[in-house]
């Protein structure tokens, strides 16, 4: 494979940056720079505007009994095709739609051995599968900051996965099982009915007609065309339940929301690449620069070990404002600051397999609530993760065998109203509290940055993860596992004040919110509230599911209340 290497001379007047990745393989990294870059500043500088209408409900059944019927139609197939196996082994009838053909990046997923048992427990892949797709494993991993003393510890996110290998093999599963796929499927709308949903779609014309089924009934499914132009065709299904897996920026989110802008992002840029010495233990976050005060962002790295290569992230948290940095501005930071990082001298003979960049936004009112009964929202595209993530595939498996059970339930009992869904995405304090936790990371427009002390960030949360050191693992080990946990974020908080008062309060100036102070002091109190009544509702749970066994929707809506207050992981890192 092609690959670009970092110390050839430059151009005159072009930058390390576009010299680099014009070079990467595919040829088109540079031109994805630009095209997200564009995004970008139009997101900082857009006005919000009103979203299309794209799914609504009615009060009368359906009257097109034409139409193929399944039991769940499953919108956005790349993660959305994991919960789609899990349910057709439960013999529910499934239809995926997804925009695009059904592939993964080719970056690696990082994910703990832990949370990839999730996809054999179900069924969607078996043990030995799992133990194939897993093509690397590493161990130690640290959580290192500047002016902190390191946090080393092992098995969290220490696996890469490839995404191409991964999604092949559960669509091939998903195919077997007798599911039905169809690429180049993009969603239009939906109106959910008393007694079903219909989904409208179109599907891009292929040059010739496909059938992808790899045995029983299952099929992925084409539309063919004999003149020279290909058509778009219309088309439309009816389901019992519809699943929203499109994404952050999925059209039934963006009506959900009214359009608002996102609160925050998560801005990425990174490579996977050869020739960098090798690491004695992987990053779940390091900081060793201060604030930038010409970007305005306090940069964050993370670095994980590849088959080919060793992949590193430079990320900051912000708000996305006019006036904001640009996706470039941060590659030219990425590429200066590397060597540093990964202690060599320079960039000589470091080979790039694959440039990463984007941003990741993120909403305070998350999870979202269903719009419409027979609606229910995973992944991105409900918002159930931490504000601290990169999103995707980790969160997706911290939540699948959770979703999959109650999803499961709510077929067979027919709880399939607003309500009854909307306990399958209960409100978490855990992850709101991630929220707040985003405003002493990142920055915001608006903030002192002049004359602000530039390693405020850093003091801060080396001080928090100071505190999680000398409480010992039983505290660190389930932040770092992402189980935000009352008791222990209590001792964490408590410490600070006792021992780093001034941290706290130089930070409460330094980011002029109070609308953070609020979030904070808000969830962290309903944190507190969710741990007593789970620790009540464990007590009780066993006697109120034996009454109500005769009784199973209302033993559903128990159990979704039971669940609201269990505590749970939430999403850190991806």
């Amino acid at each position: 494979m092609a690959t670009a290497e970092v110390a050839a001379p430059l151009a005159p007047g072009v930058s390390l940056t576009r010299r680099l990745l014009e070079a990467a393989p595919g040829g088109r990294s540079y031109a994805g720079l630009q095209a997200a870059d564009k995004a970008w500043h139009a997101l900082c500088n857009s006005a919000p505007s009103v979203p299309r209408q794209v799914i609504q409900e009615v009060s009368r059944p359906l009257e097109d009994r034409s139409l193929d019927h399944y039991d769940v139609v499953v919108l956005g197939g790349t993660l959305g095709i994991f919960m789609a196996t899990a349910l057709r082994l439960r013999n529910y009838s499934v239809l995926v739609l997804e925009r695009n053909e059904l592939r993964g990046r080719d970056q690696d997923w990082n994910i703990s051995r832990a949370d990839m048992k999730v996809f054999s427990d179900l069924g969607v892949l078996t043990s030995q599968e799992v133990d194939e797709l897993i093509t690397i494993e590493f161990n130690p991993v640290r959580i290192a900051l500047a002016g902190s003393a390191e946090i080393v510890t092992e098995d969290i996110l220490n696996c890469g996965v490839c995404p191409n290998a991964v999604l092949k093999r559960v669509k091939y599963r998903f195919l077997a099982e007798g599911g039905k796929l169809i690429e180049g499927a993009a969603f239009d709308a939906a109106t959910v009915h008393t007694d079903a949903a219909r989904i409208d779609f179109t599907v891009r014309e292929q040059p010739a007609a496909t059938s992808g089924g790899a045995g029983g009934e299952g099929s992925v499914m084409y539309t063919s065309y004999t003149s020279e132009q290909p058509r778009d065709v219309q088309a439309s299904v009816a389901a019992r339940v519809v699943v929203d897996a499109m994404g952050a920026w999925s059209p039934i989110a963006a009506q959900a929301r009214r359009g608002a802008p996102p609160d925050s992002v998560v801005l990425m840029v990174g490579s996977c690449a050869s020739g960098l010495p090798a690491p004695s233990a992987a990053d779940l976050l390091c900081s060793f620069t201060p604030l930038n005060r010409e970007r305005k962002l306090q940069y964050f790295w993370e670095a994980f070990p590849a088959v080919d290569g060793l992949t590193t992230y430079m990320f900051a948290y912000a708000d996305p404002k006019p006036g904001r940095a640009s996706l470039e501005d941060m590659y030219e930071d990425y590429l200066r600051l590397l060597p540093r990082y990964r202690q060599c001298q320079d960039l000589e003979g470091v080979q790039v397999q694959r440039a990463v960049f984007g941003y990741v936004p993120n909403w305070h009112d998350q999870p979202l609530a269903p719009l419409t009964s027979r609606l229910l929202q995973i992944g991105d595209a409900a918002g159930n993760r931490s504000a601290l993530s990169f999103a995707g595939f980790g969160a997706l498996a911290r939540h699948l065998g959770r979703l999959t059970e109650a999803l499961d339930a709510a077929l067979q009992t027919g709880q399939l109203g607003r309500g009854a869904l909307a306990l399958l995405q209960p409100h978490s304090p855990a992850t709101s509290l991630t929220a707040a936790m985003q405003y002493s990371m990142g920055t915001r427009m608006g903030q002192d940055f002049e004359n602000c002390n530039p390693d405020i960030i850093n003091n801060y949360i080396g001080s928090s993860f100071g505190q999680m050191k000398d409480l010992g693992e039983s505290v660190y080990r389930p932040f770092m596992q992402d189980y935000l946990q009352f008791g222990s974020l209590a001792r964490i908080v408590g410490g600070q004040l006792v021992r780093q008062p001034q941290d706290i309060v130089a930070m409460t100036l330094f980011m002029r919110s109070a609308k953070a102070g609020q979030m904070f002091a808000s969830q962290f109190t309903l944190l507190g509230i969710y741990a007593a009544l789970h620790r009540l509702s464990e007590l009780v749970d066993p006697a109120h599911r034996w009454l109500l066994q005769p009784f199973p929707g209302l033993l559903f809506r128990w159990n979704g209340l039971v669940e609201a207050f269990r505590v749970r992981k939430v999403h850190f890192r991806s």
